[in-house]
């Protein structure tokens, strides 16, 4: 298995907060532009979020583990 180095653990974190940061954007933005949008499918669209970043689970515990010293 590859051992991923430190600017590959950061890179990552900051790519997951930049798509959280313009996915929940796109979120809002779908309400404001059609408020008839129903609570599930704003859930939904919050759920693939959370997806996302589920599967970066693991490099986002190497990088809390390698700043912790473990």
């Amino acid at each position: 298995m590859d051992t991923l180095t430190t600017d590959d653990l950061f890179n990552t974190a900051v790519a997951d907060i930049i798509f959280t940061a313009a996915a929940l954007s796109r979120v809002r933005k779908s309400y404001t532009e059609n408020p008839a949008l129903t609570p599930q499918q704003i859930a939904t669209m919050l759920n693939t979020i959370t997806d996302y970043l589920k599967h970066d689970r693991k490099q986002v515990k190497e990088l809390r583990d390698y700043i912790q010293g473990a």
